[in-house]
C-alpha cells in the first residue's frame, strides 16, 4: 500500500520488580517517548537515563492525584468529585488549546481557594501533559545551560 511503519518496542518497569539496579537496565534501552505515573523517583531517573526523550506524564493518574491531595486537603469525597470530573473533561478534551486554555483556568481556580499544594501539583504536572508546554521548558533549559556555559 506503499505506507511506511515504524515499529516501537515498548519497556515497562516498575520500581518495586527488581533488586538490581535499573539505571543499569534501562540504560541498554533507547526511546523517543516516556510515560511516568509522576513518581519523583521515576521521573529523576527516566530524566537521567532518556534525557533527549519527550517525557509525559499519565493522564490516568493525575485525576488520581488530585483525588488524594483534595483528600489531604479535607475535601468531602461528594465534594471531590466535581473537581475530578472537571479535569478529566479537559484532560479529555480532543482541541490542545481549549484543553490548555482549560487547563490554566481550572489552576486559576485552585489559586482562588488557597489549595497551593494542588496549584503546585497541577503546574508540575502541566509540562508532562501538553507537549508544547514541555518542548517550550525543555528549550528554555538548553538556552539557560548553554548561556552559562557561555558566561
Amino acid at each position: 500500500n506503499g505506507r511506511t511503519y515504524t515499529q516501537k518496542r515498548l519497556v515497562a518497569f516498575s520500581m518495586g520488580d527488581t533488586g538490581r539496579d535499573l539505571k543499569t537496565q534501562l540504560s541498554n534501552y533507547s526511546c523517543d517517548n516516556v510515560i511516568v505515573d509522576g513518581d519523583p523517583s521515576y521521573m529523576n531517573l527516566v530524566k537521567n537515563v532518556f534525557e533527549d526523550a519527550t517525557h509525559r506524564r499519565c493522564k490516568w493518574h493525575i485525576p488520581r492525584q488530585l483525588s488524594h491531595l483534595l483528600y489531604m486537603n479535607k475535601v468531602p469525597v461528594r465534594e471531590r468529585e466535581p473537581f475530578i470530573l472537571g479535569l478529566i473533561n479537559i484532560l479529555n478534551t480532543k482541541d490542545y488549546y481549549k484543553a490548555l486554555s482549560g487547563y490554566f483556568n481550572y489552576i486559576q481556580m485552585f489559586e482562588r481557594l488557597k489549595f497551593n499544594d494542588i496549584v503546585m501539583f497541577l503546574k508540575n504536572a502541566m509540562p508532562g501533559l501538553f507537549i508544547l508546554v514541555y518542548l517550550l521548558m525543555k528549550m528554555i533549559g538548553k538556552m539557560k545551560r548553554n548561556t552559562l556555559q557561555i558566561a
